[in-house]
């Protein structure tokens, strides 16, 4: 259903839902703009597999016993700004303004809604990840 595609925007309340699609996005070498929110807090990763790390970089596994936003809820502000930067991001990427992260370095960027602040912090990509073995055979591919 989403071979069509050249971008992937995640847009769930559901971790399993989030790692399938990242695992999708990596196998397939498609860009993956990924957010979660609850409360009044929010971050979001733009990934693009060959240059970036995963979501399993991350967090290499799902979390569990987080609360969703059904139980703890979300100030509806928080979900329109994290869906904004995903869609800069991913327009970003369709017209051509492609960030070049340094030696596969990627970003994650980090919304606390009760100090106003917006953190972008590095994120290595993991050894033996999912997106560091897709690596490792489009350099093979390569040679």
């Amino acid at each position: 259903m989403l071979d069509d595609y050249d971008v992937i925007v995640e847009a769930t309340d559901n971790f399993r839902a989030k790692y399938l699609l990242n695992d999708y996005c990596v196998e397939r070498r498609k860009p993956l703009a990924t957010a979660g929110i609850l409360g009044l807090s929010g971050q979001m990763m733009f990934i693009v597999p060959g240059s970036t790390p995963c979501l399993r970089c991350l967090v290499p596994e799902p979390p569990l016993d987080v609360p969703s936003t059904s139980q703890l809820g979300v100030l509806g502000a928080v979900p329109g700004l994290l869906g904004s930067l995903e869609t800069l991001a991913v327009i970003r990427w369709l017209v051509g303004m492609r960030d070049d992260p340094l030696a596969g370095r990627g970003r994650l960027h980090s919304f606390d809604g009760s100090a106003m602040r917006l953190r972008t912090l590095n994120v290595e990509r993991r050894v033996g990840c999912l997106c560091d073995a897709a690596v490792q055979k489009v350099k093979e591919g390569a040679q």
